[in-house]
């Protein structure tokens, strides 16, 4: 299903875009949340996406590495992103929801995947690298925190 179709998604804060919702570093929220709250509070008042969708070359790049990657996995993933699920915190339920990429019920956990282009794919490697080298996922939530949060 579409995502701009989706009325899961209408209004809630999903965890694609929840970094922008964390504290800069002067411990402020950046103007950039404060846009992406009141978009949210806008679609949930008119029960519509507001943004319309559109297809780039890097976007079906990236469709067709899902698929890709789903072959690789074999039986114990299944193919999940087009469900959208509300947070399972009743509190939270309103206001978050989120799409995993895939679902492993044996292992009770959640893959996301993420096909970047080279320079954000040889950037982020280098991020994951050292942070392993040091053993210090921290430095990933202060290098990629868009994709530290999300995966959260």
């Amino acid at each position: 299903m579409s995502i701009t179709l989706n009325t899961n998604r209408f209004g809630h804060i999903t965890a694609s875009k929840v970094s922008l919702l964390i504290p800069g570093k002067k411990g402020e929220r950046l103007k950039a949340g404060t846009t992406y709250l009141e978009e949210r509070i806008l679609e949930m008042e008119f029960g519509c996406a507001l943004e319309t969708e559109s297809t780039s070359a890097a976007m079906s790049f990236g469709k067709l590495g899902e698929v890709h990657v789903n072959n690789i996995l074999g039986t114990d993933y299944i193919s999940v992103g087009d469900n959208t699920k509300e947070h399972p915190n009743p509190n939270f339920a309103p206001y978050v929801a989120g799409s995993a990429d895939f679902d492993n019920p044996r292992g009770k956990f959640v893959a996301e995947l993420k096909c970047f282009q080279r320079k954000h794919f040889a950037t982020f490697t280098k991020c994951l690298l050292k942070a392993k080298e040091e053993n210090n996922p921290e430095i990933v939530k202060l290098e990629e925190p868009d994709i530290y949060w999300q995966g959260c």
